[in-house]
């Protein structure tokens, strides 16, 4: 118990800096409470050190690029490259300029996006005004183009997708900007380009670069032409292309049939989640919310964060059934 208690004590304290220091306490910083929607703090750090080193400036690890600039640092202007030949590379506890009044609580951000679930995991609470949050999968969830996928991320190859424009009405996307490479399902649904391209590349013997942007494009066009007033459809889906839709489909059904007591209708989660001794839908819901007593704050917490998770999950499944509803497969080109 000694350990998991300073586990615990580190955990809930600690900040994630970079790839190669990872996590670490940072005095006073961990004395504030977050916010999403009005923190006066934020944490920053340059993020872009070697994994290997911890150097922030170039190192024999780095890969040349032809740019002459080595790759890990291609991203930054000028101004900024001199100032890392300058400046020693530090974690700042950055304040916002906007007035604090007396007596007010000083907020920290512990990130964007940082998703009910973690919150909840990691420091015991969810925000009272929260929606949601961004769900993320594993590699072990994606299948057998994993390996392919990180190869292709570790070869530089993959920078593409993150720079590609955010749009909420499309079927996938990039990964939120604090979280780059992110295999994640943001909250309006859009799924990240690299879970697509993980579960393409597991459809296919054509593990390049072109592949993968040739089948983002053709699903991207596919969504947008299904969107339309007029449409009539079926539209003609490259075998790979089509195979990998179903897979993300799949992943979303099976993320659903494993959250916590999937066997109820998402009115009794809501019963459960919002009224406690009142008639519920069922009498298996009436049972569960009386069971939620008010000293029961953190399972309170727990079933908002299911609620949240499954409805997101649910609306974006919908969105992947249509697709499917109005493509037919062809052979590649």
């Amino acid at each position: 118990m000694s350990y998991l208690y300073a586990y615990s004590l580190v955990c809930t304290r600690a900040f994630l800096i970079d790839l190669y220091h990872t996590v670490a306490m940072c005095p006073f910083a961990d004395l504030l409470n977050h916010s999403s929607s009005s923190a006066h703090t934020s944490l920053s750090a340059d993020d872009f050190v070697c994994h290997k080193c911890g150097s922030l400036r170039e190192c024999e690890h780095d890969i040349p690029s032809t740019s002459g600039i080595v790759r890990r640092l291609e991203h930054l202007s000028e101004k900024e490259l001199k100032r890392l030949s300058t400046e020693p590379d530090t974690v700042d506890l950055r304040i916002d300029k906007r007035r604090i009044r007396k007596g007010e609580e000083v907020l920290n951000s512990y990130g964007d996006n940082m998703g009910d679930g973690r919150l909840l995991t990691e420091w015991g609470f969810v925000e009272e005004d929260s929606t949601g949050g961004v769900i993320s999968f594993s590699v072990d969830e994606l299948g057998t183009g994993a390996q392919k996928w990180m190869e292709m991320v570790q070869a530089g190859e993959m920078g593409w997708a993150d720079q590609m424009v955010h749009d909420d009405e499309q079927l996938i996307g990039p990964s939120p900007e604090e979280r780059p490479l992110g295999l994640t399902l943001d909250t309006e649904g859009v799924m990240s380009v690299h879970i697509f391209a993980v579960l393409l590349l597991g459809q296919t013997t054509q593990n390049d670069n072109d592949t993968v942007k040739r089948s983002v494009e053709e699903l991207r066009n596919a969504w947008s032409a299904s969107e339309e007033e007029d449409f009539e459809g079926p539209l003609e889906m490259t075998r790979t292309t089509f195979a990998a839709v179903g897979e993300a489909y799949k992943l979303l059904e099976t993320r659903l049939a494993s959250l916590n007591r999937s066997d109820l209708r998402m009115d009794d989660l809501y019963e459960m989640r919002d009224v406690s001794g009142r008639t519920g839908r069922s009498e298996q819901a009436q049972a569960d919310a009386q069971s939620l007593s008010d000293d029961q704050p953190l399972q309170r917490m727990a079933l908002s964060v299911l609620v949240n998770e499954r409805r997101l999950l649910e609306t974006t499944k919908e969105k992947w059934s249509d697709l499917l509803a109005c493509i037919v497969c062809s052979e590649d080109i």
